[in-house]
């Protein structure tokens, strides 16, 4: 989420480049996936991540997912006034 400063969907069962490291705390949490949204200050520079992670498959279409990109954009809005 912060390298390309956008939101980073992963699932547990990826097990290869950078989602790796991501998929064994998924697994140690019981996860199916989870999503790292940044927080960025008023220079688009991020300063911090929001993340989730379910039990279930949540992909973009959910309304949790959504809430939490929604959540992520006002947090950075916050940050930047």
């Amino acid at each position: 989420a912060v390298v390309n400063r956008r939101s980073a969907w992963a699932r547990a069962t990826e097990l290869e480049g950078d989602l790796r490291r991501s998929a064994g705390w998924l697994g140690r949490f019981e996860a199916a996936c989870s999503l790292s949204c940044p927080l960025t200050d008023a220079q688009g520079v991020p300063v911090g991540v929001l993340a989730v992670s379910w039990k279930e498959l949540v992909d973009g279409t959910d309304p949790r997912y959504q809430t939490l990109e929604h959540l992520a954009a006002a947090v950075s809005e916050r940050i930047g006034n």
